[in-house]
């Protein structure tokens, strides 16, 4: 896991590669197919996710236009991502918002819009959900916080 971890900060790794190597730490297997990872594997991430949460939050979230519509977006986290072993629960991931928070008051912005976000990821069951835009939504950058938060409040 350290070895992943370094070379996705010598950028030579991407996101995927440190969460598919974290899936790849599995602790137990149970008899419904469910899995348990290892614990130490998912502290060095969340640890390393708090103290780097820039390069983290650089492609933790995706969206797309809503097909067909010039207005409106489809949004979620990124699939690779191992959402509930990392953050199992609403209080959990706000946890982790406020560590990086603690860490990097200049990502206050990003870290109130990842928690807009997981409240209305988790309240549509996990899966990517609709959010309606005032303008265009083919000029939106991906992980466009300030935009994607403008977006929440109506303004955009």
């Amino acid at each position: 896991m350290t070895n992943v971890i370094n070379t996705f900060h010598a950028e030579r790794a991407t996101t995927e590669d440190v969460y598919e190597t974290l899936k790849a730490n599995i602790k137990g297997v149970f008899g419904d197919g469910g899995t348990e990872l290892a614990k130490d594997a998912l502290s060095k991430v969340k640890e390393d996710m708090i103290k780097n949460a820039k390069k983290y939050f650089k492609d933790i979230v995706w969206h797309s236009p809503k097909q067909g519509r010039r207005t409106g977006i489809v949004m979620g986290f990124n699939f690779h991502l191992p959402l509930y072993y990392l953050f199992a629960n609403e209080k959990i991931f706000g946890a982790f918002l406020k560590e990086v928070d603690q860490k990097d008051a200049s990502l206050s912005t990003e870290t109130s819009c990842l928690f807009e976000i997981y409240e209305r990821f988790s309240n549509n069951k996990f899966k990517p959900f609709n959010k309606d835009t005032r303008g265009s939504n083919h000029n939106i950058r991906q992980c466009d916080f300030q935009t994607y938060n403008l977006i929440f409040e109506g303004k955009r």
